[in-house]
């Protein structure tokens, strides 16, 4: 007997709920994915995974010759092992993170679904593809694709565990979660914790229990690392990694911004829509039901902790979700139960809610609880920061259009959601082929700098290159455009200078060099120079200059103002 093939491979309709909304992210990430120029700290991450392999610092981050110790290796690891395999280049270090991107996508759909029905799930999962905050940074290197994505998968695991009942996959969900940790420190611990809250409310209060354990393990896959960085490197590690990427950032002020509390909620205003009205919508129906109701309608449709009811909401077959009505998420066939179940099932069992208002509960607590940590308690705003909370958003805004909605915002054909995928792939390929959008082009100074070391370099002069003014993320840029990382003068918050050997080119802004010399008493004449970039839009228009070290220059470089004479703030 021929073994039946799964229903994923067999069924369309099930297949581009979660195809779908993919396909968008890929669509979205292929008009930038080629061409352009590094963004912010997209060189530093990626020079310094590619230095792992090159050079065997994969466990202990290195900036060149220094220490980095400002997030955690994970990310690094895997775009650094992309580099090595395909060689550096900028579609190279934007592939993975595409990648990673598309995987936060379909863990949306798999949570939605799982709890709302096919219909919600592709919504959500389409809302979420084309909010703007989701994709904007698809053609830069940030750490926060790679933390939702192993964040969304420790709650899809949780939700999966409580729904079975399976303690298992509430314990197995640490694994995600301490790899989250390993992106970026330490607060996608709390995951867990919200998870557990979500399934007292829920009414899943003996699986809630097992969050504690997924701590641990959690603790158990990402402590390794930190525990050897604080036994090698001590009090340079906890400075770096524990004072300033958490405490110094958290309280705002120096290098980092003071941002308003309501910053949050002006992104969710205004960066997010046209879904906010959507959004909107579902908070009011959400509310006059819950008002109108006096909170009864929160335990409509729930049955009893392992009763008949609970295991048929459960049940690993295949859900009609055309049967639903438009306020209740649970098939006629499993509310019938619920209602014989009343009777039968003892009082003292727990209470567990429907899975309309176990998604509802999920969205509200998740969102919330981010909301107020991440408004109250971090001083530094950006808007990366808060990529997690997107996907419980989007679910909300899909449950008012497909749910609560006018009818005939309800009746919208979902059919030509696949057009709108097909015909926005096909306009990715043709602008990712010809190069459109136009992209901010390298500028003219480092095509200079680096065709100035290559001559040095076939003439036989290799000397040291040290970075007197270039900021960390240019540090990396030169390392992945020649192989060379410079060495820093000026390292992290340090005061104290570095002094390079006598002989060795220091790369400095020629403005930055300028006031050196005002700190020597006579004018350091370089050794290269390159073309300024005249144009505005091309950003930093200051020229490039490149000196051969004199050791009589040290006590004037001991002497100068950092701000004056190192990397700009």
């Amino acid at each position: 007997m021929s073994v039946p093939a799964p229903r994923l491979l067999t069924s369309w309709p099930y297949f581009r709920v979660y195809a779908l909304p993919a396909l968008t992210v890929l669509a979205l990430g292929l008009v930038r994915l080629f061409g352009g120029s590094y963004k912010v700290d997209s060189a530093l991450y990626a020079g310094v995974g590619l230095h792992m392999y090159r050079e065997g610092t994969w466990w202990t981050p290195m900036a060149g010759d220094l220490p980095y110790f400002n997030k955690p290796p994970l990310v690094m690891w895997i775009h650094g092992f992309v580099l090595d395999v395909l060689g550096p280049s900028l579609w190279a270090i934007r592939l993975p993170q595409l990648v990673a991107a598309m995987g936060c996508v379909l863990l949306a759909v798999a949570i939605v679904r799982r709890l709302s029905g096919a219909k919600v799930g592709l919504l959500a999962g389409m809302i979420l593809a084309l909010s703007y905050p989701f994709w904007v940074h698809l053609h830069r290197l940030v750490l926060d694709y790679w933390l939702v994505l192993f964040t969304l998968a420790g709650v899809w695991m949780c939700v999966v565990g409580a729904l079975r009942r399976r303690e298992g996959w509430i314990i197995a969900a640490g694994v995600p979660v301490g790899l989250a940790m390993l992106c970026k420190p330490l607060f996608p611990v709390l995951t867990l914790p919200i998870m557990g809250l979500w399934m007292l409310a829920a009414g899943h209060r003996r699986m809630a229990m097992w969050t504690g354990v997924g701590v641990g393990v959690a603790l158990l896959v990402s402590l390794p690392w930190h525990l050897s960085m604080t036994a090698i490197h001590r009090d340079v590690f906890l400075d770096r990694y524990f004072g300033r990427e958490i405490v110094d950032r958290g309280a705002g002020g120096g290098t980092f911004p003071i941002d308003p509390w309501w910053t949050y909620l002006g992104h969710v205003a205004l960066w997010f829509l046209p879904w906010n009205v959507a959004l909107c919508g579902a908070i009011w129906a959400i509310a006059v039901r819950f008002v109108r109701t006096r909170g009864r309608c929160v335990v409509e449709g729930a049955g009893r902790e392992g009763g008949a009811a609970e295991q048929a909401a459960v049940s690993e077959a295949a859900i009609d979700h055309a049967s639903m009505r438009a306020d209740f998420f649970v098939p006629e066939r499993e509310r019938s139960i619920v209602e014989e179940t009343r009777v039968a099932t003892p009082e003292r069992a727990a209470l567990v809610l429907s899975r309309e208002w176990q998604a509802i509960l999920l969205c509200v607590i998740w969102s919330a609880v981010w909301l107020v940590l991440l408004s109250a308690f971090f001083a530094d705003k950006r808007d990366r920061y808060m990529l997690h909370v997107w996907p419980m958003l989007a679910w909300l805004a899909a449950m008012w259009i497909v749910h609560w909605a006018p009818r005939r915002v309800r009746a919208f054909d979902s059919r030509w959601i696949g057009r709108g995928v097909a015909g926005l792939l096909g306009l990715a390929v043709v602008a990712a082929a010809v190069g459109l959008p136009p992209q901010d082009p390298v500028q003219r100074k480092w095509d200079d700098l680096y065709a100035w070391l290559e001559r040095e370099r076939l003439e036989g002069r290799a000397p040291e290159v040290w970075s007197g003014s270039l900021t960390p993320y240019e540090e990396g840029q030169v390392y992945l455009d020649t192989g060379i990382w410079p060495s820093a003068v000026w390292w992290a918050g340090s005061a104290e200078p570095r002094f390079p050997r006598r002989g060795a080119v220091v790369i400095f802004e020629r403005d930055r060099l300028d006031n050196l010399s005002g700190v020597v008493g006579s004018t350091i004449e370089p050794a290269f120079e390159s073309r300024p970039d005249k144009d505005p839009d091309l950003g930093d228009s200051r020229a490039m200059v490149a000196v051969r070290w004199d050791a009589a220059w040290n006590d004037a470089l001991r002497r100068a103002d950092r701000a004056l004479v190192g990397p700009r703030p």
